[in-house]
Order: C-alpha cells, then structure tokens, then sequence
C-alpha cells in the first residue's frame, strides 16, 4: 500500500509518493547495441556449419551467399591459429585482421562480396573479450527477492535463474 504524504504552502505544494518497491528499467536500444554474434566462441554446431564452407573451392555465387558470420568464424579460427589462440588486441592486429578479411574476397571486377563487406562492418564484434556487466547481473540473480518474487521484474529474474 503506498503512503502519500502532500504539503501545502499556500498558492505551492508538493506531492510526495512513498512505495515498499519501485523497479525502473531504462531501456536505451539506440544506445547500446549488444550483438553477440558467437562468433569468438560459436557452439559445436555452428562451428561445424561454419567450417563446412570451403570458401576457395566455391563458385561465386555460392561465395556471395555464405552468410558473414561463418566468413567472421573461419577468420577467427585463422587468427588464433596463427597467433596461439589469441584474438587480436593492438590496433596493427586489428588492422591486420580485416586484411585477413579483405583478402577472403574473390578476385576480379565482378565479384560484389557483399558478406565479405558485411564482416567487416562487424569485425569490431570479434575483438570483444568481456561479459556484459556479470557483476550486476550476479548481484540482481543473488538477490532474496529473487526466491520469492513479488513484482513482474522479480519473476523474470527468477525465470532467467532457472537457467542459469
């Protein structure tokens, strides 16, 4: 049950609202764009997939239409093993990362490469390393309200809990 407590000073005032629980959820998708695209770290099945494009030996409308994340998973795979499994962390690594890319793209006038272009607009999806703000996730996921949820928030944190 709320407690609203309201003053009044002649022509001014104010009204203030007091609540047991009140859950904000800002929500700014224009922000921030997570993508995680698996590709550093792709599961079983789709590693296979991935690894099942034999880009050389493609014709080029078959290169054209393999879809840039097995193009960003291959690229991956050559980096870490030519550099003992680490992902590229110096901006000339970096660079030299999306030359590895570039040079995945076919020869010739009428190659258009569209996926090619398209990894590399993403290439930066590849050079992240850190979870997503585990420490807060791990707190809210820690939380006694979490046990016994009360508010629609506190059920989707126990949902995700189930899972974990």
């Amino acid at each position: 049950m709320p407690f609203i407590l309201i003053r009044q000073y002649g022509l001014l005032g104010y009204i203030r609202l007091f609540k047991v629980e009140s859950t904000i959820i800002e929500k700014k998708e224009a922000a921030v764009k997570v993508r995680d695209l698996r590709v550093t770290e792709p599961w079983t099945e789709l590693e296979k997939y991935a690894m099942s494009f034999d880009l050389a030996s493609l014709e080029e409308i078959e290169f054209n239409h393999v879809p840039f994340a097995c193009i960003l998973i291959q690229a991956v795979e050559a980096w870490r093993s030519k550099h003992s499994g680490d992902l590229p962390k110096t901006f000339p690594e970096k660079k030299e990362f999306q030359a590895l890319l570039n040079s995945m793209r076919r020869p010739g006038a009428m190659s258009v490469a569209e996926n090619i272009d398209e990894a590399i607009r993403v290439v930066f999806d590849c050079y992240k390393t850190e979870k997503v703000a585990t420490g807060t996730i791990r707190h809210i996921l820690d939380d006694p309200n979490a046990e016994s949820p009360s508010t629609e928030f506190w059920l989707f944190v126990a949902a995700l809990k189930t899972f974990e």
